[in-house]
């Protein structure tokens, strides 16, 4: 084809350097292009330089500058050395083809081309026997190509940054020799006879170079080649090395330098892949015929590091030699073999590795992560994938060979190298040797994943070949009985092994097997050290047996001869070949502990953790949630995510546990403020339902309000004139009945009335109507009537709280049998909290951080002060009420004190009535609370030869404030039932007051000492019961909440026996099992047996006076029963470590329903009724409140009138 006339831009005839200035506020002239006189653009520059000519850049602004730009349709040819300089390193000039156009910048290089300090972008850069040059410069979106006949070929780089770019042009470079480029995309092509490339101190982000020639010098140094992982369509990045003649001086340096990231972004083109590599030697001989020369190609790879590339490094053909000097090879991974190196040469290239590391690399795995989503079909299928593209379609199998080496061919010789954590699919998890290789192993230590990947033979090495081991160590972390550590099978004698020492996991021995073969000749068997067959196998011990001690084998070994002969014919003894040291250890299986799993070692259950005493493993029982939770724990001492320590009664450093769970969250979380108000805020709450829990039952059982009782607008003018009547009507009635003296009752007295005779607690009212005429009552009737009736509500409130409360104590979580949702777990938190008048009511908040280092004994301090707040806040109430009364009666005049004495106010009574009954309510409700967390922070458990606080091992039992907790324990929480059993019939025979009664409520033990006392002293004079005495309101209103539902029961010695102190001290022995006794299954069966004597003990005496609380007591015990025996079924899962398949999961799937409905739904619906209906309760008495007041100023006025 006839070429067209280039374009030449360069003076063929000019011999000296000449320097061309360019500026955005010059001119073209033929004179331009001194400093004084710049040029305007590149275009008319470069036609004035000669062949060692410099364009000097004076770029005044960062914006990309029109002026400079340098696009031309025909490429410019170049033929001598012209170097584009900015004037300024920064900011650095552009030169290029502008991003709209739909072309690029080209040059044809023949002589020399070269970049300072500038910007380079979108152009096209042909090289026929010349060089080019970027130092300092930034180049984007350029491609690189040269002519195969080229002679020399030379590309350098230097302090500079290369971006490439996938973009499209439509060009025809027929001055080229070249049909049509239609692509500039990453690979840049630095062909020729000799061909040069060096790179110094630069950056290649989704580059690569393909660097051939029959000769070629390669230099890397100081350099990072690295993948974007961005979504393009391009080929493997990195560098590519071809040399075509193997005879010919060719160097291939690589120093201190990174490649990573280096992937397809395809997978189908990631299967495809065999042997490419990041950085990919190989030498082809285009001269079979030529004399067998020495081989001169060598390569030198030091100091660097690949990571997480697809295949580090590949070699194919023959070398003089490779070194490859402390380099780091890490997560590399090739979806069919060799992920750090694949070794492709013959068994005279020696390659010698010396002091590198090969870390987490994996062969026969696809990294999804890394890769585009394909719109090729591509699916991974176990073993195979399955592919459907343009380029090809079918089933390929991983190979899954050598994860950090594969030997295909060669001798390779490692030294002072390290393999750590390197896995593959099939075999060779570190190396793999195939038949025709050869392997040298001097002071290499290999160790293999310790998180269970194991290779289908060969975990650390597999061979076929030749290997030769000096000295090496071999360290398993996880083993399978069934998996070979080290596999040989070759020809005869093809291993030898000189020194090596392989230590087994603990609780695995090691078995060595050997079938090599041996030659047999006339004198004998012809023996050697070297061997054909050689296996190495850890294995454990049999199932339910477990040891500390781990198998290994120490073998050193000095030869003076290779082969000699024994069991001679003649029966003469064979003589000593050899000298040396084998060392073989074995270990002693024992029985596997309860809490353990002995299975390829031991591990603990589910929510145990264990420590080692002597040579056995012993294990306790762990706090919820501190531990291992799963069934696949993978140490003894496994502890849940951020703990540690004992017991894993402690987070780790710069972690604090949760307030509401055992969660160990960072500190820079944690937040004291929050706290505040909703501790504050819940503590008043409490309060307000203890103070007004009466009102709220009354205003739920009242009568209910009607719409029609409501005096809506429409019904006003109606509603009035039969009102009018009314009145006129009841004027006339009431004056007849205060002639006659009648007493007349109130309406809310009347309506106070009905509901006592709902309850069924007051039969009698003070008057009679007979025969139409009412007649006072006798006086004992009165005084009975005068009485205050017992509240029964409170009785079945108090159930029902005892009920919520001991059901949490019998529920456990396991991991074998629990099917809980976490919503569901949420709920029941929430409603356990608001039972127990607990703060932990915010279990949903499991995440939130009081403090910085808190700690779990401190956290149960501080959930604990909501009862003490509580407390204190009834103090502060009944000082308000006392200071109150004590004004109100100071600014009295003398009339209203003489009218007070005559009749006192009823609203005082109420009040301290009213606050007495809820301290009283609260002293029930929070007594668990405050029982479990005093016993909690005694329990102690043994770890080996010492006691630890079981909620928290790091606690050495017994520490000084333990003791005061323990004095806390035996003055307050043992004895307060016995307070409840003695006082209240202390109280009401009027031998105590009331404010000693509630001090011994505080204080126990000195009080209850005093009252046995006083109680033993009457017994012993004989003096009689007292008589009844008058007692206060408050005093009468908290002896109808301890004992006014109950039975009456008399001791000779005791005097009166509360109820309520009884049911304390039932729920004081569950609370005890809930605390000290850690064992599931052994706190189950006690906790059980002890709800069925409650429940029997209760049927058989029916303590309470009404018909419907026996009914309710007996619905409780017969409930709580009834969730033992399901969570009793629970611990002998865990117990049994069995996890319900089948009939029993469905069994199980039953209970855990019925519990809900006892523990969940029930108080969840209930809750949800009484929300509703008082809601409807309150928005109806307000209506009618709001449209019945209007009428009431009438209806007086008119009164008024008559």
């Amino acid at each position: 084809m006839k070429r067209k006339p280039q374009r030449s831009l360069v003076n063929d005839d000019a011999s000296a350097i000449r320097r061309v200035f360019v500026a955005v506020d010059g001119y073209d002239h033929d004179t331009c292009g001194a400093p004084s006189d710049p040029c305007l653009t590149l275009n008319f520059s470069l036609s004035l330089v000669e062949r060692k000519g410099k364009i000097i850049v004076r770029q005044h602004t960062s914006v990309f500058q029109d002026q400079y730009f340098f696009c031309h349709e025909e490429p410019l040819q170049i033929l001598g050395p012209v170097e584009i300089i900015s004037q300024k390193s920064a900011p650095r000039a552009f030169i290029g083809c502008p991003s709209d156009a739909n072309r690029m910048l080209m040059f044809n290089v023949t002589g020399g081309l070269s970049f300072r300090n500038m910007r380079v972008s979108r152009a096209f850069i042909y090289i026929y026997n010349g060089d080019v040059t970027f130092t300092n410069s930034e180049i984007r979106g350029i491609t690189v190509n040269s002519e195969k006949r080229s002679s020399q070929t030379t590309l350098i780089v230097k302090n500079s940054t290369w971006f490439s770019a996938n973009q499209t042009f439509n060009m025809t470079l027929d001055t080229m020799n070249v049909s049509t480029y239609k692509t500039i995309n990453n690979q840049q092509v630095i062909h020729g006879e000799s061909t040069r490339f060096e790179v110094t101190n630069s950056k290649f982000y989704d580059s690569k170079f393909d660097v051939m020639g029959a000769e070629c010098q390669v230099s890397v140094v100081n350099s990072t080649f690295k993948g974007l992982l961005q979504d393009m369509n391009m080929a493997h990045a990195g560098l590519h090395i071809a040399i075509g003649d193997k005879y010919r001086l060719s160097r291939i340096v690589i120093q201190n330098s990174n490649f990573v990231d280096q992937v397809y972004y395809n997978p189908v083109q990631s299967i495809m892949n065999l042997y490419d590599a990041t950085v990919l030697v190989r030498t082809v001989d285009r001269s079979p015929n030529r004399p067998p020369y020495h081989v001169n190609v060598s390569v030198d790879i030091t100091d660097s590091v690949f990571y997480n590339n697809e295949r580090g490094l590949s070699f194919f053909g023959p070398f003089e030699y490779i070194n490859i000097n402390s380099c780091l090879f890490k997560e590399n991974i090739a979806m069919h073999a060799g992920a750090g190196i694949l070794f492709l040469t013959n068994t005279s290239s020696p390659s010698y590795l010396f002091n590198c590391t090969f870390d987490s690399n994996s062969a026969g795995f696809y990294k999804a992560e890394s890769v585009e989503n394909s719109l090729d079909s591509f699916k991974v299928s176990g073993d195979e994938v399955r592919i459907q593209s343009e380029c090809c379609k079918g089933i390929i199998s991983f190979v899954g060979k050598g994860g950090g080496i594969r030997v295909q061919r060669g001798n390779v010789t490692l030294s002072h190298c390290k393999f750590i954590n390197n896995t593959v699919r099939l075999l060779g998890g570190a190396i793999f040797v195939d038949r025709d290789s050869t392997l040298h192993i001097d002071e290499v230590f290999f160790e293999n994943s310790p998180d269970g990947k194991h290779s289908l033979q060969g975990d650390l090495l597999y061979s076929n070949g030749v290997v030769e081991v000096k000295s090496a160590q071999l360290s398993v972390l996880r083993a399978l009985d069934h998996v070979a550590i080290l596999r040989h099978s070759g020809d005869h004698w093809s291993i030898e092994v000189m020194d090596v020492f392989v230590h087994c996991p603990t609780g695995f021995r090691l078995r060595v097997t050997n079938t090599s073969a041996y030659g047999v000749n006339p004198d004998g068997l012809r023996r050697s050290y070297k061997l054909d067959q050689l296996s190495y196998f850890c294995e454990s011990c049999p199932r339910n047996r477990y040891s500390l001690d781990y198998g290994y084998m120490n073998y050193s070994l000095v030869y003076s001869q290779f082969a000699f002969y024994t069991l001679l014919i003649n029966g003469e003894k064979p003589e000593t070949a050899y000298s040396g040291s084998y060392e073989y250890h074995d270990i002693e299986c024992l029985q596997c502990p309860y809490g353990g799993k002995c299975q390829l070692g031991i591990t603990a259950v589910a929510n145990f953790w264990g420590y080692i005493t002597g040579n056995h493993v012993k294990f306790q029982h762990c706090p919820k949630g501190y531990c291992c939770t799963s069934t696949d724990c993978t140490k003894f001492n496994t502890c849940a995510k951020h703990r540690k320590g004992r017991l894993c009664g402690e987070c780790e450093d710069d972690y604090s546990e949760a307030l509401f769970s055992a969660e160990c969250v960072p500190n820079k979380l944690c937040d004291p403020t929050w706290l505040y108000p909703v501790a504050f805020g819940s503590g008043i709450l409490y309060v307000l339902f203890l103070l007004f829990q009466k009102d709220i039952r009354d205003l739920m059982f009242m009568k209910s309000v009607h719409l029609n009782e409501i005096n809506f607008p429409h019904r006003r003018k109606t509603y009035n004139s039969i009102q009018m009547n009314n009145i006129t009507s009841n004027n006339h009635s009431n004056e007849l009945t205060q002639e006659n003296g009648e007493i007349e009752t109130s309406p809310a007295l009347i309506g106070y009335s009905n509901v006592e005779q709902d309850n069924g607690m007051l039969k009698n009212n003070n008057l009679k109507h007979e025969n139409g005429v009412n007649q006072v009552v006798d006086e004992a009737e009165v005084e009975v009537a005068a009485q205050p009736a017992v509240d029964t509500g409170a009785s079945f409130l108090i159930i029902l709280f005892y009920y919520f409360q001991d059901a949490q104590l019998l529920h456990i979580k396991t991991v074998f049998a629990t099917v809980d949702n976490k919503s569901k777990l949420m709920l029941k938190e929430i409603l356990s909290g608001l039972f127990k008048f607990r703060i932990e009511l915010f279990q949903f908040m499991d995440k939130m951080c009081f403090l910085a280092g808190l700690s779990p004994s401190s956290k149960m301090l501080i959930t604990a002060l909501i009862v003490p707040y509580v407390i204190f806040q009834f103090a502060v109430i009944y000082l308000i009420y006392r200071w109150c009364s004590g004004i109100h009666v100071k600014i009295k005049t003398r009339r209203q004190k003489d009218e007070e004495e005559e009749s006192p106010g009823e609203s005082n009574k109420t009040f301290s009535s009213r606050l007495a009954t809820g301290f009283v309510l609260a002293l029930l409700f929070t007594y668990q609370k405050l029982a479990t967390t005093s016993f909690t922070l005694l329990n102690c458990v043994p770890i080996g030869h010492e006691k630890v606080l079981f909620i928290q091992g790091t606690i050495a039992c017994y520490e000084g404030w333990q003791y005061g907790v323990m004095a806390y324990a035996i003055t307050c929480s043992t004895p307060f039932c016995l307070v409840l059993l003695i006082g209240p019939g202390l109280l009401k025979d009027g031998l105590i007051g009331l404010p000693q009664f509630f001090s011994a409520c505080m204080l126990p033990l000195p009080f209850l000492l005093y009252w046995i006392a006083i109680r033993l002293t009457r017994f012993c004079r004989g003096m009689h019961p007292p008589n009844a005495q008058e007692m206060s309101s408050e005093s009468q209103a908290v002896i109808n909440i301890l004992q006014g539902p109950f039975k009456d029961s008399e001791n000779r010695v005791f005097g009166p026996l509360c109820g309520q102190g009884i049911l304390i001290g039932r729920r004081l022995i569950l609370i005890v099992l809930f605390t000290f006794v850690n064992d599931t299954l052994i706190r189950m069966l006690c906790m059980m047996l002890v709800c069925f004597v409650i429940l029997l003990h209760h049927v058989h005496a029916l303590p309470y006076k009404d018909t419907r609380g026996n009914l309710a007591g007996t619905a409780s015990a017969a409930a709580l029963v009834i969730v033992g025996g399901i969570n009793l079924v629970r611990a002998g899962f865990e117990a049994a470590e069995y996890t319900p398949q089948g009939p029993n999961q469905i069994l199980m799937k039953v209970f855990e329903e019925l519990e809900n409905v006892l523990m969940l739904w029930f108080p969840a619906v209930v809750m949800g009724l009484v929300f509703i209906s008082l809601s409807v309760k309150l928005v109806l008495l307000l209506l009618k409140r709001i449209f019945n007041s209007s009428d009431v100023p009438v209806t007086a006025r008119s009164t008024s009138a008559l």
